[in-house]
């Protein structure tokens, strides 16, 4: 549907360019429609009704406020892939996309100071990745010493007794 011109009688077209960008600030910032009632009428001298600025939403606002998030979501999208690739899971990857994506569409955070977030939070998963494949190697080195060590002592069962008492202790630690 091509965009038409808006009735001369609507909202749209009693303000001027900047007072509709601040009312469509004022509306993405969650300014409820009594306060930006009251602005037009002291600060533009409109006089206006919910059922219009609800139409005004409708009309300018939402597609704004829909390319915002398109844009947003872009950048929280690049920014988790440029900072490199990460072994994660599909759920934690969504969570940082999603935290990003809220933490950019919020007008008081800087985005290289969201990407300096996200880049932290990278290095700490992967941090406990290389810490819990050190424990897997560790404990894979303890068990083939184990199964050395039984085959040693294997058909002895003084000795075999003692083993499973020393795998036990092995186990729990």
């Amino acid at each position: 549907m091509p965009n038409k011109k808006p009735r001369p009688d609507s909202l749209h077209a009693a303000l001027k360019s900047g007072q509709r960008d601040e009312i469509v600030n004022m509306m993405a910032d969650g300014v409820g429609y009594r306060e930006i009632l009251d602005w037009l009428q002291v600060e533009c001298g409109v006089k206006s009704s919910a059922a219009a600025l609800t139409n005004f939403y409708k009309k300018v606002v939402a597609p704004i406020l829909d390319e915002r998030r398109a844009y947003n979501a872009a950048r929280a999208e690049a920014i988790v892939a440029n900072v490199g690739a990460v072994d994660w899971d599909a759920a934690s990857l969504e969570l940082l996309r999603m935290g990003t994506f809220k933490m950019l569409s919020s007008p008081d955070f800087d985005p290289e100071t969201v990407e300096k977030f996200v880049r932290l939070q990278l290095k700490g998963r992967d941090q406990d990745l290389a810490k819990a494949k050190h424990g897997e190697a560790i404990k894979s080195k303890i068990e083939s010493g184990m199964d050395a060590m039984f085959a040693e002592i294997k058909g002895n069962p003084q000795a075999e007794k003692l083993f499973k008492q020393l795998q036990e202790v092995v186990s729990k630690a």
